[in-house]
């Protein structure tokens, strides 16, 4: 029996480059193989057959703390997203590509100091009337849902 010694740390590297090479490269990534796209932070895991264009993004994205003063949601990744709001935060939102809709809820939680506020885009109809305020209260969540008809429609849950 081969004992092998083991390094203390290791780094794994993933496949990455930003959305532009990404599509025009369109490679097909090895079933279970992640590519990282640098410019949004997104990534997609391969299926051995579909090439990158033709795979869906992951639910997850990832923000650095120099980002975390805005959040860009994307319309081509469904379901919801949690984002810790640790300084007034601006959002950003890319529409679905055309004939699709979209649909996107965001768990907007405030960090423990609260207090933090949010700038929504123009262009969002509010079923409300108006963009809602969020909880000020140091680690208290708000979700909004959004929904694309062609525009955005938006509406607090809580």
């Amino acid at each position: 029996m081969s004992t092998q010694a083991w390094p203390d740390t290791f780094t794994i590297k993933t496949r990455r480059d930003d959305g532009t090479a990404w599509a025009d490269y369109n490679p097909t990534l090895e079933q279970g193989e992640p590519g990282f796209e640098t410019d949004t932070g997104l990534f997609k895991i391969g299926d051995g057959i579909a090439q990158w264009t033709e795979l869906p993004y992951t639910t997850t994205s990832f923000y650095s703390a120099t980002e975390a003063a805005r959040l860009e949601l994307d319309a081509r990744i469904p379901g919801a997203r949690r984002h810790t709001m640790n300084a007034n935060t601006t959002i950003t939102i890319t529409d679905p590509p055309s004939g699709y809709g979209g649909n996107i809820t965001v768990a907007l939680v405030q960090d423990t100091t609260g207090g933090r506020t949010v700038t929504w885009p123009d262009g969002i109809r509010w079923l409300s009337g108006s963009a809602p305020t969020v909880d000020a209260d140091p680690g208290a969540m708000t979700i909004i849902q959004l929904q694309w008809f062609g525009e955005w429609t938006g509406r607090h849950l809580s």
